[in-house]
């Protein structure tokens, strides 16, 4: 049996490991025109002569039953010759990673600690404290958690706490796949592959160091009530058009992403050999970009939001092509 990881910035997110310089000021993008107003996903539209790039920027977490108009990115996407997929890593088969892990018992051991232990056992006194606090608030109390290893833990609270405050992940790959589907427009996955040499071999020597493994949890349980509304109200900015807004301030991505995950796919890629996951990942994705541009007249993209108003990390690569943001005098549009 073949085992697989699939890896999106939606569901599992690289964090910021990154070794791409911050945005200057100069890269900041407030005239672009941006096609949105209100419930609409934002496009920035490239152009190399008769060339077009339109970039689709995606949010991060969002409101649950929130209500988003497709109708501007549909047209755009129906005019396009070819669609470009969200950056991502497939490892082997497109196969959940867990959901193949977990058909082999000896990865089960992964998921807690060994000898029995608690996260009483493991964590400082100050740390579990903190534990118990967000283990009331989040998840009810259910003492059944304490003994997963620390990452796994930090997933099942960031799970709960989501629930808790009504956040989502938008799975706008998903729609953006349907949209052109319906329209007849091929898409190309532009995710990098990763194969695995022994699959049998790479379950048994699976880990995650200590320290690594303790810090996932430590950094939830730090950050995670400030983090929920922030996220909140991001979310809220990007459905009101307000896209400055819907990124988080500073040079960095967002860093509280399902640890766990991001772990794991660290972890996997180290024993087949890449060190830098993040640049194997955005490498392909750049790739299918340069090649996506030199056979198409028009191309549809999706990159994080943040990336389409700093013009840095994927949208850099347009640059470098000799693309360029169509730009206006008039400021960036916002909701009335």
């Amino acid at each position: 049996m073949r085992i697989a990881l699939l890896f999106s910035l939606l569901l599992l997110p690289i964090v910021a490991t990154s070794s791409e310089k911050p945005a200057s000021a100069s890269h900041l993008l407030p005239a672009v025109v941006v096609e949105a107003r209100g419930a609409t996903p934002p496009l920035v539209r490239y152009t190399r002569g008769d060339e077009v790039v339109w970039l689709l920027g995606t949010p991060g977490l969002l409101p649950k039953g929130a209500s988003i108009d497709w109708s501007g990115a549909e047209v755009r996407i129906a005019e396009s010759d070819v669609l470009i997929g969200m950056q991502g890593l497939v490892l082997g088969e497109n196969v959940g990673v867990f959901r193949a892990l977990t058909l082999w018992p000896s990865i089960r051991r992964v998921r807690f600690n060994a000898n029995d232990a608690t996260l009483e056992d493991l964590l400082p006194p100050e740390a579990f404290a903190q534990w118990r606090v967000a283990q009331d608030r989040y998840l009810g109390g259910d003492r059944g958690n304490e003994r997963l290893r620390p990452m796994y833990a930090a997933f099942e609270l960031y799970r709960a706490a989501l629930a808790d405050t009504g956040l989502v992940e938008q799975d706008v790959a998903s729609e953006v796949g349907r949209i052109a589907r319906r329209h007849g427009v091929p898409m190309i996955d532009a995710r990098a592959r990763l194969s695995i040499a022994a699959p049998k071999k790479t379950v048994r020597a699976f880990d995650v160091p200590r320290e690594a493994d303790m810090r996932c949890l430590q950094d939830t349980l730090d950050r995670l009530d400030a983090y929920l509304p922030a996220a909140r109200a991001r979310g809220e900015a990007w459905l009101a058009g307000d896209f400055d807004a819907s990124v988080p301030p500073g040079s960095g991505r967002d860093s509280l992403t399902p640890c766990r995950a991001t772990l794991t796919n660290y972890t996997i890629a180290r024993g087949e050999g890449v060190t830098d996951l993040d640049g194997f990942v955005r490498d392909a994705w750049r790739d299918r970009l340069h090649d996506a541009v030199a056979e198409h007249d028009v191309v549809f993209a999706m990159v994080p939001t943040r990336d389409l108003m700093e013009a840095s990390g994927l949208v850099a690569a347009l640059e470098q092509a000799g693309f360029r943001p169509e730009s206006t005098s008039q400021p960036m549009p916002h909701a009335p």
